[in-house]
């Protein structure tokens, strides 16, 4: 008994050897794949950084670029009454227009080409 003990305590030992050994040669690869990592993550913080810096600097623009249009045109209809209602009459009747064609087109279209809530009889319709 007391052999297989010895032997028993033997092979741990070797076996805690091993597994230093082992720790000792992974240990520098796994720091080498940590520090990688931790350079990724500051390239893609770097980065979304500079894209939200970006991003803030297009909307400050926009805004700006949107409020001097709201001036100039306030300041069109404040000064031009009369061609702001002619404008406004014209772009009415050619809104209207487009609508009606586009009605009047999905209506002279075979059934293939309507809308599937379109498509059924006048009968099924009704109901």
């Amino acid at each position: 008994m007391e052999n297989s003990a010895r032997k028993l305590a033997i092979t741990a030992e070797q076996a805690h050897h091993a597994i230093d050994q082992l720790t000792d040669v992974a240990r520098p690869a796994v720091w080498r794949t940590a520090a990688s990592a931790h350079q990724m993550v500051d390239r893609i913080s770097s980065a979304t950084e500079r894209g939200a810096q970006r991003l803030e600097r297009t909307a400050a623009r926009l805004l700006d670029a949107e409020q001097h249009l709201v001036a100039a045109s306030r300041g069109f209809v404040r000064d031009n009454p009369l061609k702001t209602a002619g404008i406004a009459l014209v772009a009415g009747f050619l809104i209207s227009q487009l609508v009606s064609f586009t009605r009047s087109a999905r209506r002279n279209a075979g059934p293939q080409n309507r809308p599937p809530e379109e498509r059924a009889t006048p009968l099924a319709r009704k109901r």
